[in-house]
C-alpha cells in the first residue's frame, strides 16, 4: 500500500534519528485508524483533528505532541493508556517526556 503523507513525515523524522519505523498496519482512513484504536489494537499517531472528531463517539484517550517535529498538531491515541502492553506504554511515556 502506498504510505500517507502523514506515515512519509514520521518515517523521514525516524530516519533522521537512525530509526525505521515497523508498521503493523497501514490504514488510509483516520476513522479506521481511531476504531482499531478504540478496539484496543494498538496505538496510533493521527492528526490531533481527527483524534478529537473519534474521541466523541468512540472510547479513546489521546495525548498531544508538542515535538518539533510534529508540527502538524498530532497525537497519540489508545483506549486506555493505562492497559497498553508495555512495549506501547514505552512509546508513549517516550513520545509524553518529549512533549514536557
Amino acid at each position: 500500500t502506498n504510505a500517507t503523507a502523514l506515515q512519509v513525515h514520521i518515517a523521514k523524522h525516524a530516519a533522521r534519528l537512525g530509526l525505521r519505523l515497523n508498521f503493523r498496519a497501514r490504514l488510509r482512513d483516520f476513522d479506521a485508524i481511531c476504531q482499531l484504536v478504540a478496539a484496543d489494537v494498538g496505538v496510533a499517531v493521527v492528526p490531533e483533528a481527527a483524534a478529537r472528531r473519534c474521541a466523541v463517539s468512540m472510547p479513546i484517550a489521546m495525548i498531544r505532541i508538542r515535538d518539533a517535529w510534529a508540527n502538524r498538531r498530532l497525537a497519540i491515541c489508545a483506549r486506555s493508556f493505562k492497559t497498553l502492553p508495555r512495549p506501547a506504554k514505552l512509546l508513549v511515556e517516550h513520545l509524553r517526556k518529549a512533549a514536557q
